[in-house]
């Protein structure tokens, strides 16, 4: 019983001993890029835009800057790297040629210039065209519509139903009756 608390504890201690070497000889292979934006009178600029890219491979990384204006990048492979900052109202900085070395923070502050003001209209989606060049007036309907609309079941097996849908075109009107689209 004694001998084999023994070994355990001579196991354990081997096995404690490989493992914490092991750790020791680990490699870092990155580094850490943070810094603070700022606007032209040294105030901090909150919420700005900043983006990284490693010139060799393309690669980006993106984080906003904190109430403080801070920003920070960890744990990032060492290269060059692209740094670019933005924000509403200001005009985009990028320093080129950031070198991120071996188990080193690298400080970049980055002051952004007061830009103009510009406004950016998109068109998500287009407006229906219409045929200027005809006096003709169409709509198409699709089978769902036609489903949907109240019936009349007591003359002509339900046709003033479709007769029904056409009441919803433009120009269209009634004479009187249901179904007597004209």
């Amino acid at each position: 019983m004694r001998t084999t608390r023994i070994v355990l504890n001579l196991l354990l201690s081997l096995l404690m001993t490989f493992f914490g070497a092991v750790a020791a000889f680990s490699q870092a292979t990155d580094g850490n890029i943070l810094g603070t934006v700022r606007d032209p009178s040294g105030a901090v600029v909150a919420g700005a835009n900043v983006e990284l890219e490693n010139v060799a491979t393309g690669v980006k990384s993106e984080t906003t800057s904190n109430a403080d204006g801070q920003y920070r990048f960890s744990n990032i492979p060492v290269g060059m790297y692209k740094l670019t900052g933005r924000s509403t109202g200001f005009k985009v900085l990028t320093l080129q040629k950031v070198n991120v070395e071996l188990n080193k923070t690298t400080a970049l502050n980055l002051t952004l210039q007061v830009g103009e003001v510009s406004t950016a209209v998109e068109v998500s989606e287009a407006t229906e065209t219409i045929d200027t060049t005809t006096a003709q007036i169409t709509a198409t309907y699709d089978s769902r519509a036609a489903e949907l609309m109240p019936t009349i079941e007591n003359s002509n097996n339900g046709l003033f139903g479709v007769l029904n849908l056409s009441l919803l075109g433009s120009g269209v009107a009634s004479n009187g009756g249901v179904g007597q689209g004209t």
